[in-house]
Parts: C-alpha cells; sequence; structure tokens
C-alpha cells in the first residue's frame, strides 16, 4: 500500500513539473510571439524570399534585432536584393542601421510603432537553467522550443551561448528568452551532426551592439567595408593577444616541449606510424573553430595551428632525408587550397617566402604564403609553414593558417614559433 502511495505521489510530482514546464513554454509563446516577425531577402516586398530567417521588436519604434548572416546576401548585392520584414499580413521594406559581423548581428528599421518590446535581462541564467528559443522553423509555423543553457563556450576571443535546444534552419536571429521570458542570447547556429547541441549570440554582445548609437542606415557597400575593416582590425588584435598567451603554456608530446594551446582553443591530436615502424610522427591540431562568415564565398577571422613531432627508428638516411623534404616543402597549390575557395574573387594571387633563419643554435626554415584581401586595408591571410630539425633523429614541423590578420601580428606569429626552444627531454 505504501508503494502504491509513493509510486501515486512520483506521478503526481511528474505530471505537475510536466505540467508548470509547458504553461511556462505557453506563457513564452504568447507573450513574445507578438514580438517575433520574419526577416526575408528578396527582389520586392511580394517576391518570392531568397532567404529568410527570424527577427525580433527590440526596440517599439520599429527595430528589429537579427543575425548578420540573415540579411548578408541583401547587404552584398543590393542592385537585386533587399531586406523586408514580415508580421501582420504586411512585409515593410527595412533599412540595416548596425552590422556585427564578427558576433553575426544585425539591426534593422522599418517605419512601423510597436505596443511593446522584448525585455532583455540583467543578465545570463545561471548553468542548467530553462531557456526558450523561438522563431520560425524550415518555413513552417511560429515555433517556441524548451531548453537548457550549458554556459559559454569559447571560440578564441569570442564566446558562444551553448544550450541544449533543437533549433533549425529559418530560426536564426529569433530570441532566447529565460523563464521571465526576458532576452538572454539570439539564436545562431546547430552544431553539424548534433541534434540537440545548438549555439546562440550572449547577452553581452547584443547589449554592445545596442550601445552604438546610429540612427543613419548604412546605404552603401563602402560602409560595410569599413565597418567590416574595423570590426576585424580589433578581433585580430584580441586573437593576436590570445595567441600570445597561450604559447606561454607548454606541454610534451613524443618528449618535445611545445605550446599548449588547449586553454583557449579546441585541440586534438593523431598519430601516424609507417613503414612497418620505420618512423612515427606524432601531431597536434588546435583552431579556434570559428570562421566570421562575410558572405557566401567569404569567410574570415580563423586560427588553425599544427605541430608534427616525427622520430626516425629505422630508416635509412636516403629514406629519413625523403621524408624531411617532404615535410619541408610547400607546393602552391597546397597553399592555395587553404584559403577561401573562391579566393580569386576577394583576393591578390597568392605570394610566398621561404628563408632559412638561424635562431638560437639551430635554423628554423620557415615559409609564409600571403593575400591581400582586397576590399579592406592592411588585412591578408597567411598561411605559415615551419621545420626545424632537433637532433639527427627527430625533427618537429608546423603549420599555421591564419585569415584577416595583419603584417605586424603576422610577424609576432612567426617570433613566437622562433623563440620556442622545443627542447627534446631526455
Amino acid at each position: 500500500m505504501k508503494k502504491y502511495h509513493l509510486y501515486s505521489l512520483i506521478i503526481l510530482i511528474s505530471a505537475f513539473s510536466f505540467s508548470q514546464a509547458q504553461a511556462t513554454a505557453i506563457q513564452a509563446y504568447n507573450k513574445i510571439r507578438p514580438l517575433i516577425v520574419q526577416v526575408k531577402s528578396s527582389a520586392s516586398s511580394n517576391s518570392e524570399k531568397s532567404s529568410y530567417g527570424t527577427g525580433f521588436v527590440i526596440d517599439k519604434s520599429g527595430i528589429i534585432m537579427t543575425n548578420y548572416h540573415v540579411v548578408s546576401e541583401s547587404i552584398w548585392n543590393p542592385e537585386k536584393l533587399k531586406s523586408y520584414v514580415v508580421f501582420e499580413n504586411q512585409s515593410l521594406e527595412a533599412k540595416i542601421l548596425n552590422v556585427d559581423f564578427v558576433n553575426d548581428l544585425a539591426l534593422l528599421k522599418i517605419d512601423h510603432q510597436f505596443p511593446s518590446q522584448i525585455k532583455l535581462a540583467e543578465s545570463l541564467p545561471d548553468k542548467g537553467e530553462e531557456i526558450f528559443s523561438l522563431g520560425l522553423p524550415e518555413d513552417l509555423e511560429w515555433t517556441v522550443v524548451k531548453g537548457i543553457y550549458n554556459g559559454l563556450v569559447k571560440h578564441g576571443p569570442l564566446n558562444s551561448f551553448y544550450m541544449s535546444t533543437p533549433i533549425n534552419s529559418g530560426m536564426s536571429g529569433g530570441p532566447i528568452v529565460n523563464s521571465k521570458n526576458e532576452l538572454v542570447a539570439v539564436n545562431e547556429s546547430i552544431r553539424l551532426a548534433s541534434s540537440q547541441i545548438s549555439f546562440g549570440v550572449p547577452l553581452p554582445d547584443v547589449k554592445s551592439l545596442l550601445a552604438e548609437k546610429n540612427s543613419n542606415a548604412l546605404t552603401s557597400k563602402q560602409l560595410y567595408y569599413d565597418k567590416l575593416q574595423e570590426q576585424l582590425t580589433l578581433y585580430q588584435e584580441k586573437l593576436t593577444n590570445i595567441i600570445q598567451k597561450s604559447f606561454k603554456k607548454e606541454k610534451k608530446i613524443s618528449k618535445i616541449a611545445i605550446p599548449d594551446l588547449s586553454e583557449n582553443f579546441k585541440c586534438w591530436g593523431d598519430s601516424e606510424t609507417q613503414q612497418e615502424n620505420f618512423y612515427r610522427s606524432e601531431t597536434e591540431y588546435c583552431s579556434n573553430e570559428y570562421s566570421i562568415r562575410i558572405n557566401d564565398t567569404l569567410e574570415e577571422g580563423g586560427f588553425d595551428f599544427q605541430f608534427s613531432i616525427t622520430n626516425n627508428y629505422l630508416l635509412n638516411q636516403l629514406s629519413w632525408q625523403n621524408l624531411i623534404s617532404s615535410k619541408s616543402t610547400l607546393t602552391l597549390p597546397e597553399v592555395v587550397n587553404s584559403f577561401n575557395s573562391e579566393a580569386t574573387l576577394n583576393y591578390t594571387p597568392v605570394k610566398c617566402i621561404r628563408e632559412n633563419i638561424t635562431h638560437g643554435n639551430s635554423p628554423i626554415l620557415i615559409t609564409i604564403c600571403y593575400q591581400k584581401i582586397l576590399q579592406l586595408k592592411g588585412l591578408f591571410d597567411f598561411y605559415i609553414s615551419f621545420y626545424k630539425s632537433l637532433n639527427k633523429k627527430t625533427f618537429i614541423s608546423g603549420q599555421v593558417k591564419i585569415g584577416a590578420f595583419s603584417r605586424s601580428n603576422m610577424k609576432k606569429i612567426i617570433n613566437l614559433i622562433l623563440d620556442k626552444k622545443f627542447e627534446v627531454s631526455k
């Protein structure tokens, strides 16, 4: 009898918890839904959309927030497409007030007065707290999706709002609210090949964009390039500082001291044994796992680093020298393929410099390939490879790929490599 009562109590508690969560979701939908709009890029207000996403009323005077990538097509193809805000059976042309390329946010202005606006939370939720994502998934009905906030995830200088929430295409730019229906983030993306992992732009970045008072619309490509130049320049300065700090920590692979970048970047390892254990290479890869999408063919801001330690066990001298040659020589096609696939549309041709630099007790072979971003002053994509013999049977090689960097910060990265001793432990 006691077991029966306990079982019944569990059912009642579970039912109450479910109904309470359901009620919270309904409240979020009823309160926030009137503040949500569709944002589309199309040739005219009545034309079918070329692309679309979600937006929401951030200021009742007619200011809408969404993701930058939702309106990027109309920004870079204004002669073909315009941005429109669709709500209550009307489609109004939108002016773009401001863009945060790095954090994927945009502010739009339409000629309409709304009765209210979404309220901003004072702070981010606690880990494990329920949150609700709203938007228009897959061009279906307006949807609210319940999830759990899991904290911030670092991508170099950026933070992503990490949540267990199955958002889908079309929900980009929609609001993420807490149980009080206050904005805590903006829907941004899902992790490929994962059904429940999603990311958003966190509240502090939303507030930063709102703090930039900008009453005049961005009306020309040059104004966008100027803003992009400013934001990428600041971003690569922050990224350089993080890389410099990361190089101060060390770890050992194959008894060689290398920089430990794992605190600020995503790192993983691999090993390779060839020719019946005649030699072995152990490699570590690190990346900020984030690129700033400028348009459909151009991404910037990436950082990828690779260290590889190779030890000779039984190779004869000729085979060992051939292996060294293969690891220390880059061909131009390899470099070109490492950059954007449509590089010739946005960059100068690739140029490479190869130098054998004596630094410390032994020389290090450095190859630097670069191409200038045509529309941005003083910013380049760099591909750096290096090779250094540590003794007769061990060498270290590596590659660095960095996007939208200045020459001065590229030199800082090269100096970090040159200053590393890569000492062999006995």
